[in-house]
């Protein structure tokens, strides 16, 4: 029974309650990330990549925090090309695991889509409106008391509604529902509120 015991104390000392360690510090941050995106429609078209970037506001709590935000990237295959933009809301739940200076977070997001799709073969154009949800996780990585390094991946179930395409013969173009998976890497940078500046400026 000594053993069992020894090794749980082993790892309760590596273990580290982490309260805005995956966060930014500060209550408010701004965040901008590179995504590179590889979706699955399926078919005859299977798997196309992509890249784009996204911006977000960061509201920070103790231990988890939410943000909102604006997401774009564009995928082509042949001569077809579709863009993807969004409108999120994204919580984040911190991990009672820290790493060094790596502190884990978990993460959901749900999405307003709108996909833009232009097509040579067909010779148009169209949009039209959809969502997305999924999960996801990552690693903040501190670089200063304000700037944080932040990395990580999702997986999204989107869906779009059909786009009609407005070509000299206008044609629908059906999306079924398709998984996107996401890897982004990006900068948050936090800021003080006025009581935080004031109580620093007084302990001067």
């Amino acid at each position: 029974m000594r053993r069992p015991t020894a090794i749980l104390a082993v790892i309760a000392s590596c273990v580290s309650i982490t309260t805005a360690g995956a966060q930014a510090r500060q209550p408010w941050s701004a965040q901008g990330s590179v995504l590179f995106t590889t979706q699955d429609f399926g078919g005859t078209v299977g798997t196309v990549g992509g890249v784009g970037a996204e911006a977000q506001v960061r509201r920070t709590f103790p231990r988890w925090s939410v943000g909102a935000g604006m997401q774009y990237s564009k995928h082509s295959s042949g001569g077809d090309d579709l863009g993807l933009t969004g409108f999120f809301i994204e919580p984040r739940l911190v991990l009672n695991i820290s790493a060094g200076r790596f502190a884990p977070y978990l993460a959901g997001r749900i999405a307003y889509l709108r996909g833009s799709f232009t097509s040579e073969v067909i010779d148009g154009e169209g949009s039209a409106g959809g969502s997305a949800f999924g999960a996801g996780a990552g690693l903040i990585y501190g670089l200063t008391r304000r700037v944080n390094f932040d990395i990580g991946g999702a997986v999204l179930r989107q869906s779009l509604g059909e786009i009609t395409v407005d070509s000299p013969t206008p044609q629908p173009v059906k999306f079924p529902s398709f998984t996107g998976y996401v890897l982004k890497a990006g900068l948050s940078v936090g800021f003080e509120s006025a009581n935080q500046s004031g109580s620093r400026a007084s302990r001067r």
